[in-house]
């Protein structure tokens, strides 16, 4: 992370670890906390899914926020080429989408469900919340966990334990499929590699909302089988072996959305590994002595 993507200097280093544990405790307890307020209402309408969503969601903002304010760190950065990074990002989150369904239709089945196609007026809240959340996740830890992290650990380290942390935040938020929660890890994986390159939160965020409205909103492969009550352009269904996201996890549960989210990894990771090369022999360098 560069210096001007700091709001100041650091703050000391046990204050910064307390700043971490205590936002995500916020965090984790909120998401639990909404979780079991969202398991006890029995509707599953449209302005209920709304209210759900925003209960579950918007404070997690304020927490990041404040978390970044201690921590010095200015979380809500546009980065540089915002533009190119964005449009970079849709792509790279939907060709992986794309990439993901096709391995799915080869090895499984695809198949048209039941479900008639939704009012437009409830296709555009779909688009708007997943918008929405996509985007109060990124803040949290693209904006906020991993720029520390990166701070106190480095690149590589700090990009992977806010993956590992992003994985949590799902436990937390009642996953439980090995598999999903592997491509769940890769994914956050991907959002930060691009967060962290880009220097900002837009080309992550691009990503991750062009990956969750497809498979949503216009695809209408969540849940697998059926379709959400905002409904969507299509609806499909995948069959065959869970593995290859015939389950009721849906792509989530497949090997090849984690094979897709490696190959992407991999290339946008390369950079970082010769960064990380050059600043050691560059340190080693400075410490040689004359």
């Amino acid at each position: 992370m560069s210096s001007a993507d700091l709001a100041g200097a650091p703050p000391s280093v046990r204050a910064e670890w307390l700043a971490i544990a205590l936002g995500l405790i916020a965090s984790w307890g909120w998401l639990g906390f909404a979780q079991f307020v969202g398991s006890t209402v029995s509707d599953p309408s449209i302005p209920t899914m709304v209210l759900f969503y925003l209960l579950v969601f918007a404070p997690l903002v304020p927490i990041a926020l404040a978390a970044g304010r201690i921590a010095r760190i200015s979380v809500l950065r546009g980065g540089a080429r915002r533009l190119a990074w964005t449009a970079g990002g849709f792509a790279i989150g939907l060709a992986g989408f794309a990439a993901t369904v096709l391995l799915s239709r080869l090895n499984g089945g695809l198949v048209t469900g039941t479900m008639p196609r939704a009012e437009m007026g409830a296709l555009l809240v779909s688009v708007v919340l997943i918008a929405f959340q996509t985007g109060a996740e990124e803040v949290t830890f693209r904006g906020w966990l991993q720029p520390v992290l990166v701070r106190r650990l480095g690149a590589g380290w700090g990009i992977a334990l806010a993956a590992v942390l992003f994985v949590v935040f799902h436990v937390v938020g009642g996953g439980r499929d090995p598999v999903a929660l592997v491509s769940i890890g890769l994914a956050g994986a991907l959002f930060g590699l691009i967060a962290w390159r880009s220097g900002g939160l837009l080309g992550g965020w691009a990503a991750h909302f062009a990956w969750n409205t497809t498979e949503d909103t216009w695809l209408g492969l969540t849940p697998n089988p059926g379709n959400s009550p905002f409904g969507s352009f299509m609806d499909l269904d995948l069959a065959g072996s869970p593995l290859w996201g015939g389950g009721p996890e849906g792509l989530n549960a497949s090997i090849g959305t984690a094979a897709v989210l490696l190959a992407l990894i991999v290339p946008l990771a390369l950079p970082l590994r010769r960064d990380e090369v050059a600043a050691a022999e560059g340190s080693a360098q400075a410490n040689a002595p004359a």
